[in-house]
């Protein structure tokens, strides 16, 4: 979405930018909601929650296309943008809470490096299925993204301890 706006949707990078401008605010609403799901909910629900939010996020932008308002455009990101911010501290603090203080450090490096792993990887394979057509490339990437967070919120499910 942050290359589809302003490449196909007509939107001068400004404007792009300023849509998007509103994802800063999802991880202080996450960081802050998150712990306090995670006392009421358990660490699993607010995981396998936020995942599947993030999936719905990546469904519901398969609906924009050219014509699609940008107001709406933002407005369908939400979901990705808070279920993510709800997902990943809940993540961490399970993760640190379940190994010895003495290797948090350790842990948490290697947390730090899988995400960034995993992202250097989605932009290679993103790319590539954006390079031959952009349009028909965008919805194979949001499905794609959509389909893995599923598989990862149902492996979440049935792997993380239950309250």
């Amino acid at each position: 979405m942050f290359v589809f706006l302003p490449r196909l949707g007509g939107l001068g990078a400004d404007r792009a930018g300023f849509l998007f401008g509103g994802w800063g605010g999802y991880p202080p609403i996450g960081n802050y909601l998150s712990p306090r799901a995670v006392s009421g909910y358990g660490p699993r629900t607010v995981v396998v929650l936020g995942l599947l939010t993030c999936a719905l996020g990546c469904g519901d932008l398969l609906a924009v296309d050219t014509g699609t308002p940008s107001w709406v455009t933002a407005l369908l990101m939400i979901p990705l943008g808070l279920g993510g911010s709800l997902a990943m501290p809940a993540l961490t603090s399970l993760m640190l809470d379940s190994i010895a203080a003495e290797r948090a450090g350790t842990a948490a490096a290697l947390l730090n490096t899988s995400r960034q792993t995993g992202g250097a990887l989605s932009i290679a394979v993103f790319g590539a299925l954006l390079a031959d057509d952009f349009a028909s490339g965008m919805g194979e990437c949001l499905l794609l993204a959509a389909c893995l967070l599923v598989a990862t919120a149902l492996g979440a499910a049935a792997l993380l301890p239950r309250r």
